[in-house]
């Protein structure tokens, strides 16, 4: 029987069917283990992960585990409850009829990324202005209907993640802005930050970012530093405000302090950056990538509440 357990139940002799960690998936080194001793444990517990599902037909029972399909609908039943709470949303402009001005702003923000991946690999600082009224123009679309930019920018082939990814969560954060109210001026701060937020990992050898199989510890080691290295390269740049610089350096903190690179916890990140972090991992685990198929976005809305509980 698959079931769910806190990761500090674990023991050795049990077996874990899922690491229930699809943002960090291709940093570990199995899919499937059988936990034979408590270095194991510290290991899983250093990628932040609190809950795991055990097989108990292949390794040891926890009898106060939950079975599967019991801790699924305990999900779900919160998922239900957060969608009733929502406001209808108002589409100002069909999708159909946005879409066609969407692709327009999708392509604007391809060559916005690529210049800016040029000038950081030349060694030049970053340029914001074509940044800034490439953000104006995806605010204003968001506004007028929030699914076509998005739909837009999720359709790409595997080879083409580190680019479009940074186009989705400029759009998801600009959603974000547009459904809490955010003022204009702070709405531009957000989404730039957001934009450019994995700008550092065109330091990262291309031999780790579009590595197949799954990082070795020193591989993910150097991974990590690409939230150093987009800090340092939007430090760079003029006319950014410090949130944005922030949220390069912040994206992968998390709330009970198991990000890096500097372990922040609750509130000590901030809005901008806990923003980015939701936003960062929707898209990375409902996307295709080389190595792994996505999950639907359903499934990705489950596993974003199940992570926060």
């Amino acid at each position: 029987m698959i079931k769910k357990v806190r990761i500090d139940h674990l023991k050795p002799g049990i077996f874990v069917h899922d690491f229930n960690c699809g943002f960090n998936s291709s940093y570990l080194l199995a899919n499937q283990a059988l936990i034979k001793d408590i270095k194991i444990i510290d290991h899983l517990r250093s990628f932040g992960i609190k809950e795991v599902y055990i097989d108990t037909d292949k390794g040891d029972d926890i009898s106060d585990a939950r079975p599967e399909i019991e801790a699924k609908l305990g999900t779900d039943k919160g998922l239900r409850q957060l969608a009733s709470e929502e406001p209808v949303s108002i589409r100002n402009v069909p999708l159909k009829e946005e879409l066609l001005v969407a692709q327009n702003i999708k392509n604007q923000a391809v060559n916005v990324i690529q210049n800016a991946i040029k000038s950081v690999n030349e060694g030049k600082p970053l340029e914001t202005a074509e940044a800034y009224d490439l953000i104006a123009k995806m605010e204003k679309s968001v506004t007028r209907n929030r699914d076509a930019l998005v739909l837009l920018a999720r359709i790409r082939k595997k080879d083409e993640y580190t680019l479009m990814h940074s186009i989705s969560v400029g759009a998801y954060v600009l959603n974000f802005c547009n459904f809490y109210k955010v003022p204009h001026k702070r709405t531009l701060s957000l989404a730039i930050g957001a934009l450019f937020h994995d700008i550092g990992k065109t330091k990262i050898p291309l031999s780790i970012l579009n590595k197949p199989g799954k990082l070795e510890e020193a591989e993910f080691a150097e991974m990590k530093r690409h939230a150093l290295y987009s800090a340092e390269v939007l430090q760079s740049a003029t006319d950014l405000p410090e949130e944005a610089y922030d949220m390069g350096l912040h994206h992968h903190e998390r709330y009970d302090g198991s990000g890096y690179p500097h372990g922040l916890k609750g509130d000590e990140i901030k809005t901008g950056s806990q923003l980015c972090a939701i936003a960062d991992v929707f898209d990375a685990i409902t996307s295709d990538r080389c190595y792994r198929n996505g999950m639907g976005r359903v499934e990705g809305l489950r596993k974003l509440y199940e992570w926060s509980e």
